[in-house]
C-alpha cells in the first residue's frame, strides 16, 4: 500500500493532476516541454507558445495528410533476388564500446 509519509496528507485531485502534469513535462522526450514549468515567467511563456504552436502545426499537417493516407492505395512487391545470403552486401556498422577491448579475449573468441 502506498504511504504519503509521516504527517503527510493525501493530495487533492487538483494537486494530484498538477503533480502528474509536472512529471510528464519534466520527463517527456518532447523538447521544450520541461521548460514550460521551470524558470522565470518570460521564458516559460515563450516555451509554452513554442510548444503550443508546434502542436498546432502538427495537428494541421496531420489533418491534411490523413485523407491521403486513408484513401491512398498501397502496393507491396516482393522480388526474389536469387542471391545467396553470404553473397549479399552487408551494411557497414561500427560499434564503439565504452570499455576498452582486450585483444587476447577477442583472439580467443575468433580461434574457437
Amino acid at each position: 500500500m502506498f504511504s504519503y509519509g509521516k504527517g503527510a496528507t493525501r493530495p487533492t485531485r487538483r494537486q494530484g493532476l498538477r503533480l502528474v502534469l509536472r512529471d510528464i513535462c519534466e520527463f517527456s522526450s518532447i523538447h521544450g516541454l520541461r521548460y514550460t514549468l521551470t524558470g522565470a515567467v518570460t521564458p516559460r511563456v515563450i516555451w509554452s507558445l513554442a510548444v503550443m504552436s508546434s502542436a498546432t502545426a502538427m495537428a494541421i499537417f496531420s489533418g491534411f495528410l490523413w485523407p491521403q493516407f486513408t484513401e491512398g492505395k498501397t502496393e507491396v512487391r516482393l522480388v526474389s533476388t536469387r542471391v545467396l545470403l553470404d553473397q549479399r552486401p552487408f551494411p557497414a556498422v561500427a560499434i564503439c564500446p565504452e570499455a576498452p577491448v582486450r585483444k587476447d579475449v577477442v583472439r580467443d573468441a575468433l580461434v574457437r
